[in-house]
């Protein structure tokens, strides 16, 4: 396992540059697993020489394996704010382990698939990200590698309970399966508001691209069983799988509906969203995620050919705050940010092939 230094940063996801099933709606495919040791308070009831021993004896297996020798490991700590801030723009940690770094840690594949959060609000928490519909694969891996650590380490379990977390909601199996959906068309007709209600009827929790708490950006959203307790791992599978399903089958009826009744409308706010995109000399995080946003409609029901649909993609991750000061070196004040963002994404379209 290698040590991060200030090219580790520059890992983009794989999924952002690859479509998976129903990629045309469903950007990406999130399986999280919750574990605390049984030796050791939760994090939140955890000082600081707790944590490091926690970290020690959860890291201690991927040192000593070669399956892990071009794994990353991420100090929070030792980060500057912006590099903490890359890492949850790219969603490849949470917001919730940044905020207290100290003892805090990420081990990261070399794709940004894999990623183990050390000491986050349980002690261990595992995930794998793939691009489209793609529970059961992610589902696979992650169980993989739970078996693998479980002969390492003892997890806290009840009998009854199942495996024991810092919050009910993660109670039980433990596991969180989520998708990363966009809903333009839906957005569009008016009718997006009316569909998540109907699929939060289903048992699942709908937030917006950063999690609870945060807005709709880009017009995307995450889609993510509410409970972990009470239903199999398969169960939880099937519901957020069978209610994904739900959502892609509405967007392709809103995005049907608009290009039959208005198609010359939807490639010209697509070829409207480029030009601005493309020749811009300030942008806002939010209209630049908004226009990507029109971009990828467009790109994905064959009114343009302007880039491949991938471009806007990893355009979503990299136009983001910290994302640019990172690469700037420093912390840019707004209209210097606004300036560069602009000015990142002119050259990223042409050198994209963009027209």
């Amino acid at each position: 396992m290698k040590t991060a230094d200030q090219n580790s940063l520059n890992l983009i996801p794989l999924w952002s540059g690859r479509r998976g099933e129903d990629g045309d709606v469903v950007l990406s495919t999130r399986i999280r697993l919750a574990r605390n040791l049984d030796v050791a308070p939760f994090p939140y009831h955890a000082d600081t020489g707790d944590l490091e021993r926690v970290a020690v004896m959860c890291l201690q297996p991927f040192r000593e394996s070669d399956d892990f020798r071009d794994f990353v490991l991420f100090d929070i700590n030792a980060l500057d704010e912006v590099a903490r801030a890359v890492l949850v723009e790219r969603h490849l940690v949470s917001a919730s382990l940044i905020l207290e770094p100290a003892a805090r840690y990420a081990v990261l594949s070399p794709t940004g698939t894999i990623a183990v959060m050390i000491n986050e609000e349980d002690h261990v928490r595992l995930q794998c990200f793939l691009p489209g519909r793609n529970l059961r694969e992610a589902w696979e891996i992650v169980d993989g590698l739970d078996d693998w650590l479980s002969r390492s380490l003892r997890w806290s379990f009840s009998p009854r309970f199942g495996y024991l977390t810092t919050h009910l909601a993660n109670l039980g199996t433990g596991l969180r399966a989520s998708a990363m959906v966009h809903l333009p068309a839906l957005t569009w007709i008016g009718r997006c508001n009316d569909i998540l209600r109907a699929a939060t009827n289903l048992g699942v929790a709908v937030r917006g691209l950063y999690g609870e708490g945060s807005d709709s950006a880009g017009h995307i959203y995450q889609v993510s069983n509410r409970f972990a307790l009470g239903p199999s791992e398969d169960d939880i599978l099937t519901r957020v799988d069978s209610t994904v399903r739900f959502l892609v089958k509405a967007e392709r009826e809103a995005r049907g509906e608009l290009l039959s009744t208005d198609r010359d409308g939807v490639a010209d706010k697509a070829a409207r969203s480029y030009g601005i995109l493309r020749h811009a000399l300030r942008m806002s995080t939010r209209e630049a995620l908004d226009l990507l946003s029109y971009l990828k409609l467009g790109i994905d029901a064959g009114l343009n050919d302007f880039v491949e649909s991938r471009v806007p993609l990893q355009l979503f991750l990299s136009v983001r705050p910290a994302a640019l000061d990172s690469g700037a070196g420093q912390t840019l004040d707004v209209p210097e940010r606004e300036r560069v963002r602009a000015t990142w994404i002119r050259e990223c379209l042409q050198t994209a092939g963009g027209r």
